[in-house]
């Protein structure tokens, strides 16, 4: 009896010791419950499947048949697996988090400790040597010299860090207050942009803006502008070295109760690293460069996904950057 069943198990089973482990737990519990494997079908696709398996005997006690149940549990599998990747990915974006921040704080803050611990020094300098008859008005003055350079310096450090904390509260849609209203999606992307039209012109990039002027919606108006905002930021900042006629386009419509706005630029495009990473935390090629950390991208593809309840994905176009962006017409709150 037991050598059939073994036989049978291998012959669609994934696993070669699938059977061994099968009769194993047979003879030691009496029956199996809910023993999941990989099998493979008559087309050769494998599945995930739930086994059952308990023995029928005689009225002597000997084992006479074995009844059970194959139960296909492949999308439950495939869900939890999901699940798993996802919470993967959690964890990583977390640490990421977690690193850039420290990162990010390390330096101003050890810089203004370094500057208070060598203002200590000065001030332990002046008490040790205020009675002495070689502390002269000169080297008082250039003592208050060197300490106003470190308030100076620690008051620069410190403002560093003040607006690095504002810009980690980003992280977070939760926290920058955005309510939920009738929108006009046009005057929403042309809030979005209104802040950097100075700086357009300075770099001659044109904006053009599609938009049915009637289109309003019940949505986040603030996060809209946001999201055009860093979008546009982004490609002033990264798109357009050495390029001509640089042009952004926005396109939006509503389709089937669900926003599609496209934004592309004609400018040098993402890198390879770039696609894999543009919504990371602190993912830049500009770090350093006027305060830049990295988040912007990643602010907008919280507020899409997170607030707006939508999806962003990378296009691929022959020049520059495109990205469609898409969210329901109706926010439920």
């Amino acid at each position: 009896m037991d050598s059939n069943i073994a036989t049978n198990i291998s012959s669609i089973s994934a696993n070669p010791n699938l059977a061994n482990e099968l009769l194993a737990k047979l003879h030691s519990r009496g029956r199996v419950v809910d023993f999941e494997q990989q099998v493979h079908s008559k087309g050769g696709k494998y599945l995930w499947v739930s086994l059952s398996m308990r023995p029928i005997k005689t009225e002597s006690g000997m084992t006479e048949f074995y009844e059970g149940s194959l139960i296909d549990v492949s999308e439950r599998k495939e869900n939890e697996t999901l699940r798993e990747q996802a919470l993967k990915d959690k964890m990583v974006t977390l640490e990421q988090l977690v690193v850039g921040i420290c990162h990010e704080l390390n330096t101003p803050l050890g810089t203004s400790i370094t500057a208070l611990s060598y203002m200590k020094k000065l001030i332990s300098e002046i008490q040790d040597s205020k009675d002495s008859t070689q502390f002269s008005v000169e080297n008082f003055r250039k003592i208050l010299e060197e300490e106003l350079e470190i308030v100076e310096l620690t008051e620069t450090n410190l403002a560093r860090v003040s607006d690095l904390i504002h810009q980690f509260k980003h992280i977070s849609v939760t926290q920058l207050g955005y309510q939920l209203g009738l929108v006009h999606l046009c005057s929403s992307i042309d809030s979005g942009v209104v802040n950097l039209q100075q700086r357009c012109q300075e770099m001659n990039v044109t904006i053009s803006i599609n938009c049915p002027l009637e289109l309003q919606l019940n949505s986040y108006s603030d996060a809209i502008s946001e999201v055009i905002h860093q979008l546009v930021e982004n490609s002033l900042d990264h798109a357009f070295m050495d390029v001509d006629k640089k042009q952004i386009c926005i396109q939006a419509d509503l389709i089937d109760d669900v926003i599609e706005i496209r934004y592309r630029d004609n400018g040098i495009g993402l890198s390879k690293q770039g696609e894999s990473e543009l919504f990371n935390p602190f993912y830049t090629t500009m770090r350093g460069f006027q305060g830049k950390i990295g988040l912007g991208m990643y602010l907008t593809f919280n507020l899409v996904t997170q607030l707006l309840h939508g999806e962003v994905v990378i296009e691929q176009p022959k020049q520059g950057l495109s990205l469609l962006l898409t969210f329901p017409a109706n926010v439920a709150e």
